[in-house]
């Protein structure tokens, strides 16, 4: 009644249907790593480069014993919000 010769192979379905995409999917994740890694080293060096030109109206702020709070809020301001 039965053939003895056929062998019933039982998988998991999603095994099935994606296959085996996982060291891809380990490529993939590393790559966008990498560059969101760049690009937060991108944005770091250039608020660095703006603080760096902004140094002389720091130091007259500071002479001026404003308080710091305004100069904190200044800056962040104009680190994100000017051209």
């Amino acid at each position: 009644m039965f053939n003895q010769d056929e062998l019933i192979e039982v998988r998991p379905v999603m095994e099935d249907l994606v296959g085996n995409v996982r060291p891809a999917f380990i490529a993939l994740a590393s790559a966008v790593g990498f560059l969101l890694l760049i690009a937060c080293t991108n944005i770091a060096n250039l608020l660095l480069a703006k603080a760096a030109q902004r140094a002389r109206e720091l130091a007259i702020r500071a002479t001026w014993a404003l308080a710091a709070y305004v100069s904190c809020v200044s800056c962040w301001w104009k680190a994100f919000y000017s051209p």
